[in-house]
């Protein structure tokens, strides 16, 4: 299975990469391109673009879904099933159906009056309107915590308050230190995810105004299966493959200063 439905696609996907091949004609009219695809890039201002946006898109997202998760976290941490299971409820819905029901609420006059224009024809309150609606889907990251804050050894709340510890203390020095380790998978599953965000601007921008909204995946699909380049659409994968596996190893290699897992020597 792995074979057959991952590395076979990801060999084929790297082997057009080199080539310029329209999905249109056959794979035998495929013609050799080499690097030329990726160095293509260097000089594509949408490719840019899209990189910028995403960027900008995941610096923004991604730390505040995990403040909004973890504290929801502690919220619920006694609280009643039923608020776990609404929090949790839109993480499951339709990305296609979340973007019309976003794209009705931006659309409202309420919210145009508010922003003093369109916002979906806005390039200025774009970005951060997706990063609102982004915080709309943070129930998974919220159950981890969760998870996280109930398998916390009570022995270690209470030693601190022996000591004289305040809550705001116990929190910053024992329940931080014991989330550590949820909180690098969070960031790092939230930043793949991040880049990776397609239904939305597709439902709702497509890329608009003016690629304020381009997002990396949509213009992949853009180049893909608007344009028929498929070529140039698998250079464009495997570089975000790269971007992605370069700041994983990024965080995981500076994970060692603040990260504390269980039974780790001290």
């Amino acid at each position: 299975g792995f074979v057959l439905l991952t590395l076979g696609p990801m060999m084929a996907s790297f082997l057009l990469s080199l080539t310029v091949w329209t999905p249109i004609r056959s794979l035998d009219e495929a013609r050799w391109a080499g690097i030329g695809n990726y160095e293509r890039m260097l000089t594509d201002d949408d490719f840019w673009k899209a990189v910028a946006v995403t960027s900008e898109y995941s610096i923004l997202s991604v730390p505040l879904s995990l403040l909004l998760a973890l504290f929801l976290a502690l919220l619920l941490r006694r609280g009643l099933t039923i608020f776990r299971t609404i929090f949790y409820l839109p993480t499951i819905l339709s990305m296609v159906a979340l973007g019309i029901i976003w794209r009705w609420v931006f659309g409202s006059d309420a919210v145009e009056s508010l922003l003093s224009a369109p916002w979906i024809e806005s390039a200025r309150w774009i970005i951060p309107g997706f990063v609102f609606m982004s915080l709309w889907s943070v129930g998974g990251p919220m159950l981890i915590f969760l998870a996280g804050l109930q398998g916390i050894d009570p022995t270690l709340y209470e030693a601190a308050r022996i000591d004289g510890a305040s809550s705001r203390r116990q929190f910053f020095h024992v329940t931080l230190p014991q989330l550590s380790p949820l909180i690098l998978f969070n960031i790092i599953m939230g930043l793949i995810a991040a880049f990776q965000t397609f239904a939305q601007p597709y439902v709702m921008t497509q890329g608009g105004p003016g690629n304020a909204s381009l997002f990396y995946v949509l213009y992949l699909y853009k180049t893909a299966f608007r344009f028929q380049n498929m070529g140039y659409a698998s250079a464009l994968g495997w570089i975000m493959l790269l971007l992605l596996l370069v700041l994983c190893l990024f965080l995981l290699r500076n994970s060692r200063r603040w990260v504390h897992y269980e039974g780790e020597a001290t």
